[in-house]
């Protein structure tokens, strides 16, 4: 006689990402990913305890719709790689890797990453993630 034209329960979270979405985000988006991480730390170490620091973050999320997944790794990955980095982290003038170090010459992800903190951020941010 009264029924509700509401959705059940059941059905609230099938527009949610879950753990198969991350990991597909993570699976195919590994390399670029990783560059992000080591633009804005400009280090191996702590581009890995970024992207590893986000991939565990990213499982326990289950509050982020399944279109944004790949968007919101993107911007926790450069929320972790700020936290890394920041000079509240205890960072002291960590050194700065080469990309990779068995290439002759310089590339463009090393002068990238020959920018001062803020400038590099900005720069990887607004060219690069067209934040």
């Amino acid at each position: 006689m009264f029924r509700s034209n509401k959705p059940k329960i059941a059905n609230f979270r099938t527009g949610y990402a879950k753990h198969a979405d991350f990991c597909e985000v993570f699976e195919q988006d590994t390399r670029l990913l990783y560059l992000l991480a080591f633009l804005l730390t400009t280090n191996h170490t702590e581009s890995e305890q970024c992207f590893v620091l986000t991939v565990a973050e990213a499982l326990k999320e289950e509050t982020v719709f399944k279109e944004w997944a790949r968007s919101w790794v993107r911007r926790r990955m450069i929320e972790n790689a700020i936290g890394i980095v920041s000079p509240a982290s205890g960072r002291n003038g960590q050194e700065r890797d080469p990309w990779s170090a068995g290439q002759q010459g310089e590339c463009e992800i090393d002068t990238v990453t020959k920018l001062d903190p803020f400038e590099r951020f900005v720069f990887v941010m607004s060219i690069m993630e067209r934040h």
